[in-house]
């Protein structure tokens, strides 16, 4: 997933975003979203079944696609190497929480180049010290980040168009953190 470089804030006032609970999925969002994707050692996601196009990416990104619904997406992990060109030396767990909570000069840049405020929506959930999931989406493109305290080596990132958002509040419902 693409990093915007950018630069001017020193800290900054973050979009507010909504706290989403994720909750229990019924039998019938059990079955629709019934592919069960592991992405060690971050998070297990379901999504819906029906992808006939499956692919992987380096450092274990995984991307689906052509569903009779029109959905596609991604899911990426963020390393030391893929943020190393916008903070050399930062944890990914570091890096996206200074964005995410306007920490700092190169946070805030960020930040801005996300345009949050222009997004129709903003969550974030908590799972309790051992996580935290952000999401945010217009129209039917959503993206999320989880990040873990304790793999701070590894935030995932991901992208999926062609849902609404009830549909991807079902998927964020879903998630375990291992």
């Amino acid at each position: 997933m693409l990093v915007p470089l950018m630069a001017t804030a020193e800290t900054c006032e973050v979009p507010r975003f909504t706290e989403f609970v994720p909750g229990a999925m019924g039998q019938a969002q059990n079955e629709r979203f019934s592919v069960e994707l592991a992405m060690q050692p971050v998070a297990i996601f379901r999504i819906p079944a029906g992808f006939s196009k499956w692919g992987s990416q380096p450092h274990g990104s995984v991307v689906f696609g052509n569903h009779s619904g029109g959905v596609s997406g991604g899911i990426a992990y963020e390393t030391m190497e893929t943020v190393a060109p916008h903070r050399a030396g930062a944890s990914p767990a570091d890096f996206y929480r200074a964005i995410f909570h306007g920490l700092d000069k190169m946070g805030c840049d960020y930040l801005a180049g996300l345009q949050l405020a222009q997004q129709d929506y903003r969550l974030h959930a908590s799972f309790g010290s051992a996580a935290e999931v952000f999401a945010y989406g217009k129209g039917d493109r959503h993206h999320f980040y989880v990040i873990r305290a304790d793999q701070p080596n590894y935030v995932l990132n991901g992208l999926i168009r062609g849902i609404d958002r009830a549909a991807f509040e079902t998927i964020l419902s879903a998630v375990q953190i291992q």
